[in-house]
């Protein structure tokens, strides 16, 4: 006879189901650790010398992965005066990425400063430049991220390009086309919130990118990774949000991981 406390262990009993969630989720802000900031704001740092035009862009990325670190640190003046400069020299190609890092990053000098009216040509400009691409159809990713950050910078002026709603299904077309998908969605579901639930890609193809983008978070690759990290962010969203204030982006939570606290003092600079 065998007595309960001697019943054999079924090692069934012992495992844990975790809910298999149907979604991917991402939030890089409850995730960084202190050493992987630090590791970061060097690199940075760094590139703020080395390629100040990348940097903007590395920054901008930055500010909306970690929205909570970024308005606890803000900006010193060496860092503004970079963004600040690095935006006015852009031709009218670029001017719609130059004008959404500097709303984003120095909304005090984008809102009041004659940044607006010192390019107003060339603002006239990019705007008949992508009514052109737009009547003409096709929608790669760069084109799509150029779209976007004039939706960031000007979301009034937006409605002017006349992209119209059944431009969606042009993009869909487009992305079908490549192996790149992931490429299109992001940019795409803010330029077209009421599609924001329809996914271009599958999970496994999100699931590649998020193991990716911790790959280079491993690697220190913050280059790669900020660049990864956006993308997946754009993608696995639960809310974005564009208004006057920039972009806002709201992460789906899974509730298996508890936040991690990374303590930035006041001083700090990125």
């Amino acid at each position: 006879m065998i007595n309960k406390s001697e019943r054999p262990i079924n090692i069934k009993d012992l495992v844990i189901d975790v809910p298999v969630l149907p979604y991917i989720t991402f939030n890089p802000e409850s995730e960084i650790s202190q050493q992987d900031f630090d590791s970061m704001n060097l690199f940075l740092d760094a590139e703020k010398l080395s390629n100040p035009s990348e940097y903007s862009y590395s920054l901008y990325e930055f500010a909306v992965m970690f929205p909570g670190i970024t308005k606890r640190a803000g900006l010193d003046a060496n860092s503004r005066e970079t963004v600040i400069k690095n935006s006015l020299s852009k031709r009218f190609d670029d001017f719609a990425i130059a004008a959404r890092n500097l709303k984003v990053l120095v909304p005090d000098y984008f809102s009041n400063s004659p940044f607006e009216s010192g390019y107003e040509n060339l603002l006239r400009t990019t705007r008949e430049a992508f009514r052109k691409r737009i009547e003409h159809g096709g929608y790669s990713p760069k084109f799509l991220e150029q779209l976007l950050a004039f939706k960031i910078a000007y979301p009034d002026l937006l409605k002017t390009l006349g992209m119209k709603p059944e431009a969606w299904n042009q993009i869909k077309a487009d992305a079908n086309r490549t192996s790149s998908k992931i490429a299109y969605f992001g940019n795409a579901r803010v330029l077209f919130p009421e599609h924001q639930d329809e996914s271009l890609v599958d999970k496994s193809q999100i699931a590649v990118l998020k193991r990716a983008t911790y790959s280079y978070r491993q690697d220190k690759n913050w280059k790669r990774y900020l660049d990864h990290g956006y993308d997946l962010l754009l993608i696995t969203a639960d809310k974005i949000v564009v208004d006057d204030n920039g972009i806002t982006i709201t992460p789906k939570i899974s509730g298996l991981l508890e936040p991690v606290a990374v303590s930035i003092p006041e001083t700090r600079r990125y």
